[in-house]
């Protein structure tokens, strides 16, 4: 059996009645322009994103219902307006619900990388939290080295060997053995909802968590995390209840809904990003579709993040990038910048290890501006050259 033919006995179509409102589309909306599992599979030949439903909410904390989101946010995706590129976008319908949550993460996986292989960006459209867990396996069948970006109010680990949920999958993420992850950022954590001793062990690991405040005080400035990224994805619960009430986690505190489409279309963007997930849309504590046309939304923004990639990362060729040296006269030291031509995007070179390597990192211009007026060691730099 090829590996096609193995994924097709994961995915069920997409239901008759999201396809009958397609009669209502204009043909530039998405629902005339995207490929879309109906009898068969499409072909996937020169397919760049490929959309995956997983209504699986078994193991889900305080959100029964979430099991519903992927054909509602489906259907708010496909009255969306298309673009304006030569890039096909398909829809492969739902994951089949396995005998337990696990069968389910198994499927996930085998789809995701599946993709990865093709060279197609997977997006997911969940279902529980703990989906996530199902998408990161699908690197590991692969043995790709992950760096993972995560966007969630909460920080889902547990000390105690638990079954998995939607509220502990991560403790899974972390103990794999053997272990494909890189590196783990927590972005829009609220500390008030999270046991400051997990943030302890998240630092001990020498992980990133970026608060809330933090994001928001400039969230242009989360645009170099996404952007090294392999997997990102984000909990529903990060925007605020008043933003996205179709979440039973939401908190009055929050994302707002021009921020999140933000941090979704720097992942798209990013040429390192390749797979990307949504979880814990809640339709049954919605209102008025508000939750269910942010998610679609999102979706949208990530989708347009990949039409505009210019292919400036890794970089390939200097002579697509300005480079900037500052010199730090107290240490005699000189820092390495690069801004692309490209996308005005910033890197700057650190030394790795002591054999005379380095590893290019994505920073931003407030990174440079730091070294060159302060002789301001990026936090960055200070942590990739330890």
């Amino acid at each position: 059996m090829s590996d096609f033919d193995l994924i097709k006995e994961f995915l069920v179509p997409v239901k008759d009645t999201i396809l009958a409102k397609n009669d209502n589309f204009s043909p530039y909306q998405l629902g005339n322009t995207m490929l879309i599992h109906q009898q068969e599979l499409p072909d996937l030949e020169d397919v760049r994103i490929a959309i995956i439903g997983v209504g699986e909410e078994r193991n889900a904390v305080n959100n029964i219902g979430c099991m519903d989101a992927p054909d509602l946010v489906r259907s708010e995706l496909y009255a969306l307006s298309s673009f304006d590129y030569l890039v096909k976008i398909a829809d492969l319908g739902n994951i089949k619900e396995g005998s337990s949550p696990r069968d389910t993460y198994f499927a996930l996986s085998n789809v995701v990388a599946f993709l990865l292989r093709n060279d197609i960006i997977p997006v997911i459209i969940g279902g529980s939290n703990d989906l996530l867990y199902g998408q990161f396996m699908g690197y590991k069948d692969m043995e790709m080295e992950v760096n993972m970006v995560h966007a969630d109010a909460r920080l889902d680990v547990s000390f105690l060997q638990e079954e998995i949920k939607s509220n502990n999958f991560l403790s899974q993420v972390f103990t794999q053995s053997p272990n494909f992850l890189k590196n783990f950022s927590l972005l829009g954590y609220q500390s008030y909802l999270i046991d400051f001793n997990l943030l302890k062990i998240l630092g001990q690991m020498n992980f990133d968590q970026v608060r809330l405040g933090a994001l928001q005080e400039d969230y242009r400035e989360m645009e170099p995390f996404v952007r090294d990224a392999d997997l990102f994805s984000m909990d529903m619960s990060i925007v605020r209840c008043s933003e996205a009430p179709g979440n039973g986690n939401a908190s009055p505190n929050g994302l707002f809904g021009n921020e999140i489409c933000a941090l979704a279309r720097y992942a798209g963007m990013s040429d390192k990003v390749s797979s990307f997930g949504l979880y814990e849309v809640n339709p049954h504590l919605d209102l008025r579709n508000q939750t269910t046309q942010l998610a679609a939304q999102i979706i949208w923004y990530f989708m347009d993040g990949v039409m505009g990639r210019v292919g400036d990362y890794p970089i390939i060729s200097e002579k697509d990038f300005l480079k900037y040296t500052v010199h730090f006269q107290s240490e005699n030291q000189n820092l390495e910048f690069y801004k692309s031509r490209k996308s005005s995007r910033w890197w700057m070179k650190v030394p790795k290890g002591n054999k005379g390597m380095h590893q290019m990192v994505p920073c931003s211009y407030s990174d440079y501006e730091a070294a060159a007026n302060f002789e301001q060691y990026p936090e960055k730099w200070l942590k990739v050259a330890e």
